[in-house]
């Protein structure tokens, strides 16, 4: 009677161009008939967990999209058997070695950084340029063949090159004033991040990825509480400005200072931040407008409240 030897299968992930990353598994056997017959149509069958596919006989190899009336899944168990024919009869049932379908590694695509002001708060928006007052985040798309959930990837922030920063998929971003390990502010102006990922579905890592830089580029600055004090002077009275300039970037304060008298703007009293009594008249009415800046970036104007001049 005719003999199957060496019966054994072996399961890879290969990459396919059409449907990506594919399972192969591939049977292989060795003929033997000791009255030397020349073999015939030896009966090849396939079992994932102990049901017979039906769709697979007489195959020595095929692809998991091939299994249609079994789901071929991660810890399946597949094994093959064989009966061998010489022409004229069947020899007995060789059974190979069963191989659970291991754990697929994810992958991840579509890396991008970008830049939002108030992340994670109702008036978050998304922004063109990452400042030093802005969030940086990591945006991307997992993968896995298995249908698990990412757990544990490993997510490395590099500044200029050197790694500032080591999380998970839980906090894929570096906030403003956020600093490294050093205590150093990690977004400053004049700066590149980068960011590597490997993605993990808590069993396996994937191929670590890289995206490309975003560059921290100069903040605008903002100025804020802005008071002319007495707050309800009499003429002769001289004039104070007081007033907050706030810049992440440390950079001097550039601001420009106009006054305003009976709503015409006076140039005369440009930069000036004490209005002399004798430019106070009664009945007049005073403001006074500041434009951030820090010499590179002008920012948003504000204006102080009118204040009356009293007799």
């Amino acid at each position: 009677m005719p003999e199957a030897k060496n019966v054994a299968i072996v399961i890879a992930r290969i990459q396919d161009p059409v449907y990506d990353s594919v399972l192969k598994i591939t049977g292989s056997y060795t003929y033997f008939d000791p009255d030397g017959n020349e073999e015939g149509e030896t009966e090849i069958k396939w079992y994932v967990n102990d049901k017979a596919v039906s769709e697979l006989e007489g195959k020595l190899s095929f692809y998991d999209f091939d299994c249609r009336s079994v789901a071929l899944v991660k810890d399946s168990i597949v094994k093959m058997s064989v009966r061998p024919n010489d022409g004229s009869q069947y020899g007995s049932t060789y059974i190979s070695n069963a191989v659970t379908v291991g754990n697929t590694p994810p992958v991840v695509s579509d890396l991008v950084l970008y830049a939002v002001e108030n992340r994670g708060k109702t008036n978050e928006k998304l922004v063109k340029q990452a400042t030093g007052k802005s969030s940086v985040v990591l945006k991307y798309t997992f993968t896995d063949s298995d249908n698990d959930a990412e757990s544990g990837s490993i997510i490395r922030f590099f500044k200029d090159g050197a790694v500032v920063k080591q999380t998970n998929e839980n906090t894929p971003y570096i906030d403003p004033g956020e600093v490294d390990l050093n205590g150093a502010v990690i977004l400053t102006k004049d700066s590149t991040i980068t960011v590597t990922l490997t993605p993990s579905d808590g069993k396996s890592f994937g191929e670590n990825m890289s995206t490309t830089g975003i560059p921290i580029v100069n903040a605008t600055p903002i100025v804020s509480n802005i008071v002319i004090t007495p707050t309800n002077p009499t003429a002769g009275t001289p004039l104070t400005l007081s007033y907050t300039f706030e810049d992440v970037d440390g950079d001097t304060n550039r601001s420009t200072i106009k006054w305003y008298v009976n709503g015409l703007y006076d140039s005369t009293l440009d930069n000036a931040s004490v209005i002399v009594g004798q430019r106070v008249i009664e009945s007049d009415i005073w403001q006074v407008e500041v434009v951030p800046s820090d010499g590179i970036n002008e920012g948003t104007p504000v204006r102080s409240s009118q204040i009356y001049i009293f007799g």
